[in-house]
This record gives C-alpha cells, sequence and structure tokens, in this order.
C-alpha cells in the first residue's frame, strides 16, 4: 500500500492518507472475499482524497476483493466504482454503471442523488419542452406520457447548459445574481422570473458581469433529460 519505510512509526505521526493506507492493509491482510468501506475518505482534505481515492482502488482491485464503498460523496462514488447503487428512502432507486447512471437517471429523484443539477417545471410536446428558461430539445419522456403536452420537470445541469447577454427581445431566460470564479471556469446562478434558480459554468475568460439578464440554450443543442411532473419525484 505504498507504506514501506513506516513500521516503526506510530498512528498518530502519521498523516491521515497515511492511516487510511494502513487501515486498508489491516483490512486486507486475511485475502477477504468481501470489503466494506463505510465513508472512508471523509475525514481527508479534498486534494489528499482524490490521489487516495485513486489508490486505494488500485489497491482493492489488484487484491482482488470485491468492495462496497458507502459514500454521501457523489464524485467519489462516480470515480471509484465500477456500480453504482443509488440509495433513497431506504431502498435502492437505481443500480448500473456510474455513467448509465448519470447519465439516465430513472426518476427526478436519482437525478438529483447523482449529480449537482436544479428541477423546473415545463410543458414537454414533441422532442421539445418549454419553460420559463427557454424552449430546449428534450429526449424521450420517462415513464409512459399519456397526452400532450405533459407537465414535466426538466433535469438541468450547468455543464449542460450555456447562457448569452440577452438581445432585449428575449422574453426567457433569467438574471445573473452570483458568479464564483472557480479558475478555467466560473458558475453561474441564474434567476428566472419566477424566482427559481439554475446554475450554469462557461469558461471563466468568457465572463458575464452579475445583473446582465441572459438567454439559456443548451449546449451544442443536447436535448435534457424530462421526467413526469410527479410531485413525490421533486
Amino acid at each position: 500500500v505504498g507504506m514501506g519505510g513506516y513500521e516503526s512509526r506510530y498512528i498518530h505521526e502519521l498523516s491521515g492518507g497515511q492511516q487510511q493506507r494502513v487501515a486498508i492493509a489491516r483490512a486486507l491482510a486475511p485475502d477477504p472475499v468481501a470489503l466494506l468501506m463505510d465513508e472512508p475518505f471523509s475525514n481527508i482534505d479534498k486534494q489528499l482524497r482524490t490521489v487516495l481515492r485513486r489508490d486505494v482502488k488500485n489497491i482493492v482491485t489488484e487484491a482482488g476483493a470485491t468492495t462496497i464503498l458507502v459514500t454521501h460523496d457523489r464524485e467519489e462514488a462516480l470515480a471509484t466504482s465500477d456500480r453504482v447503487a443509488v440509495m433513497g428512502d431506504r431502498s435502492i432507486e437505481q443500480i448500473g454503471k456510474p455513467e448509465e447512471v448519470y447519465l439516465n437517471p430513472v426518476s427526478a429523484a436519482v437525478a438529483k442523488l447523482i449529480g449537482p443539477c436544479e428541477l423546473i417545471s415545463g410543458s414537454y410536446r414533441g422532442g421539445l419542452v418549454e419553460t420559463e428558461a427557454g424552449i430546449f430539445p428534450a429526449r424521450e419522456l420517462k415513464r409512459d406520457a399519456v397526452s400532450e403536452p405533459k407537465q414535466v420537470l426538466v433535469l438541468m445541469r450547468a455543464s449542460e447548459l450555456e447562457i448569452n447577454a440577452a438581445n432585449g427581445s428575449e422574453d426567457r431566460g433569467g438574471i445573473i445574481v452570483l458568479r464564483e470564479f472557480e479558475g478555467e471556469f466560473s458558475e453561474y446562478t441564474i434567476r428566472l422570473d419566477s424566482g427559481a434558480i439554475i446554475r450554469v459554468r462557461r469558461r471563466a475568460a468568457e465572463g458575464l458581469p452579475k445583473g446582465q439578464r441572459v438567454a439559456v440554450q443548451t449546449r451544442n443543442n443536447l436535448p435534457l433529460i424530462v421526467f413526469p411532473n410527479i410531485p413525490d419525484d421533486r
């Protein structure tokens, strides 16, 4: 586990990441068939946590031990897993490969659990969804659609949206109320006319000021995921 040379040290002389490596070594020493890890990286700073989770995945894969990792960190769940089980209300809501679960959530509830997003109301008809933010291409409805237009919840992910300064004739869109600079990217918080909030990530060099009214589009005309507007889903 990359701890050669530390054999004589006491546990308090090791860093948090080193202590976790020792814990992994102890757990793997009896050659278990399965290993349960409950929030193993929760007390480690983010930068080290990213490195450690990669190392731990390599270690348990090499050991050949089936590992169940319990975590509330969505990024951690997606990055470390071969399969993800999304738990909600004491039951498994969806299970599958990380890419499948993220890109094809079976419900609005799963979408909220698996990644940062907002859900706004809309009306679905013929592959398009009309919302107060704009009219967007949409995927086919989840579950059975009985009639159109159908009232839906629209999954809005910051990475799937784009904004541009409104040209004055736009009757949809919103106002930038917060811009958070994150280095290469900035995340914008947009307040729609109803007060609903959506978020958009764009390159920091393409900055727009706070207070700017903007029009919203999907990035590369990407169809958005929509769900029937069932109260329990929200």
